[in-house]
């Protein structure tokens, strides 16, 4: 994926914790609540749709910064006066489970992010010693 697709994701997902967590902007006012998801969401779908094989090691990558940006906004937004309406808050429970998951979810991609390198400089170990002969 590209870095600015990802930069665009970037921006949608923190436009939606943003609108969640300080609701009483002015800007939200004039923007109605289910077209606004609906496009965040049509946009993402449209931004995630793989235009081309992506490596798992570069996908792990990808999700770990995604993954990472969206704790570090649920953890400063409230610390920056933000209140989320929806309950996203580090004092839940479900916070923490998110966490966990998140973490167990990024170890597994990791392991078969390595097993694939590991698989593919195996096989080009096996075409050159083909080569050589």
């Amino acid at each position: 994926m590209s870095y600015i697709k990802e930069f665009f994701i970037y921006i949608l997902v923190l436009a939606i914790l943003l609108r969640d967590s300080f609701s009483e902007w002015a800007i939200w006012e004039s923007l109605p609540i289910k077209p606004f998801y609906i496009v965040v969401i049509v946009l993402l779908l449209v931004l995630f749709y793989p235009t081309k094989k992506v490596s798992l090691m570069q996908n792990f990558w990808m999700q770990l910064r995604v993954i990472v940006l969206i704790l570090v906004a649920i953890v400063v937004m409230p610390l920056a006066g933000g209140h989320s309406e929806i309950g996203l808050d580090v004092r839940q429970p479900i916070f923490f489970m998110i966490v966990v998951l998140s973490f167990v979810q990024l170890s597994m991609q990791h392991k078969r992010a390595k097993q694939q390198v590991a698989r593919e400089k195996e096989i080009e170990e096996q075409l050159k010693k083909q080569q050589a002969k």
